[in-house]
């Protein structure tokens, strides 16, 4: 099966029918990375003794999905491969007051600690720890820093005026260093083909350069859809084959119907006029981002969507130079040329090197009239302004299930075109000192 365009319906479903595809015939393991996290601990009494053979709860509090485990004879219990959300501990044991932990964040690939002291049964039935998970990592010694959803979407980023991809917010994070080109970053140092990019564990990254590479700025979901943006460096694991990895993760739905709103606007009237040397020139910079974000439960404690639509609409004008023919030259003189201008129905040069304006093609000079700008800089030099437009429109959707406490998938389908529309005006722009 091949598709041969992915624009528009028909290019989805033909993206959904290869994946199933890929499935279904294919029962080899992907070449994936793990996005998952994990919560390990320890339960002890009041005499810092293990507890063993305690029963150990833990419940993704927005979707209600529970596991159950229970100690290890020293004490220890741990939560492997879990997605990204927010977490509930609870302990029951016999002879101990009833232990539950508040709700606490588990990010990608993060391993959370939570040792736990259980108390001796008396008065009180349950006793809710109010410490949240640790903000330093004590599991292992990988150097890592993330932009969660909501950084992503209140902190003053300007990437949204150019672009609807959030790669530039990594630059902002500790460890990364920006490369000479715009999709370039460095992490801890190491150099700009040494990183693995992936989102939701796919790997996105460039077949040509390791790292995210020209093309790859749009294979990002929308900023609505995100929920942690994390770069990792110094001793990352060897399932990502590269120093440093950036990993994108994007949003599940929850048990609660949920939805958002959001409307970017930036123009001329916000910035600076970049033509300063001559406010005659125009200078037209129209922005406008807008979209929103819908998530809720398909069955309830089962199946949830989350899906975005954001549009990027960019009007502006651009100044350029181009070399055009000159006054005499337009008339047919180019007398100052040593360089004979020979006429061809007699293979002789024309006298004084002049054109007779009888001989001057009149769809020629038509042309030359309407659609070739007489120079307004300089002797050959014409300055002027071109109105265009650029339109982005990007989906994105994604469908988690759980068919049991230990056994999920999901599901995400993403497109995104951009246009670029011919220039329909043309605007004579004076001369410009540089």
């Amino acid at each position: 099966m091949r598709c041969h365009s992915v624009r528009g319906i028909r290019g989805v479903l033909c993206l959904a029918a290869l994946a199933g595809a890929a499935l279904v015939l294919d029962p080899s393991p992907a070449g994936a990375q793990s996005t998952y996290g994990a919560v390990v601990g320890v339960l002890t009494d009041s005499t810092k003794a293990v507890v063993p053979g305690a029963p150990v709860t833990l419940k993704e509090v927005q979707t209600n999905v529970t596991r159950a485990t229970t100690s290890a004879p020293d004490g220890s219990y741990e939560f492997l491969n879990l997605t990204q959300g927010r977490y509930q501990v609870q302990v029951e044991a016999g002879g101990f007051n009833k232990r539950a932990t508040e709700p606490f964040l588990v990010a990608a690939r993060q391993t959370v600690r939570l040792d736990i002291e259980l108390q001796t049964a008396g008065r009180s039935e349950e006793v809710t720890v109010s410490g949240a998970a640790p903000l330093i990592n004590t599991e292992n010694p990988t150097i890592s820093g993330s932009k969660t959803s909501r950084e992503l979407q209140e902190l003053p980023f300007t990437f949204r005026t150019a672009n609807t991809s959030p790669v530039d917010t990594i630059a902002v994070l500790p460890e990364v260093q920006k490369g000479a080109t715009q999709s370039d970053f460095s992490l801890s140092g190491g150099q700009v083909y040494q990183n693995e990019v992936s989102v939701d564990g796919i790997s996105t990254t460039n077949v040509r350069r390791n790292g995210i590479g020209e093309g790859g700025r749009n294979v990002f979901p929308s900023v609505e859809g995100i929920e942690e943006i994390r770069v990792s460096s110094i001793n990352n694991n060897a399932e990502f084959a590269q120093a440093g990895d950036i990993t994108t993760i994007t949003k599940p739905g929850t048990n609660q119907w949920r939805g958002s709103g959001f409307f970017n606007f930036n123009n001329e009237g916000l910035n600076a006029n970049p033509n300063y040397f001559s406010r005659s020139i125009p200078n037209k910079s129209d922005n406008k981002n807008y979209g929103g974000s819908l998530s809720g439960p398909i069955i309830r404690n089962k199946t949830f969507f989350f899906a975005t639509y954001e549009r990027l609409h960019i009007a502006r004008t651009g100044v350029a130079s181009a070399t055009v023919p000159e006054a005499d030259f337009r008339a047919g003189n180019f007398a100052r040329l040593a360089t004979p201008i020979l006429d061809p129905r007699t293979g002789q040069a024309f006298p004084g090197n002049v054109i007779p304006t009888s001989r001057i093609n009149p769809v020629s000079a038509i042309i030359l009239d309407k659609y070739i700008a007489a120079p307004n800089e300089g002797a050959a030099l014409n300055r002027y302004s071109i109105d265009a437009t650029e339109v982005s429109n990007q989906v994105d959707l994604r469908i988690d299930h759980n068919f049991s406490s230990t056994h999920t998938a999901f599901v995400r389908i993403s497109g995104k075109n951009w246009s670029r529309f011919s220039p329909t005006k043309d605007h004579s722009a004076g001369p410009q000192t540089n």
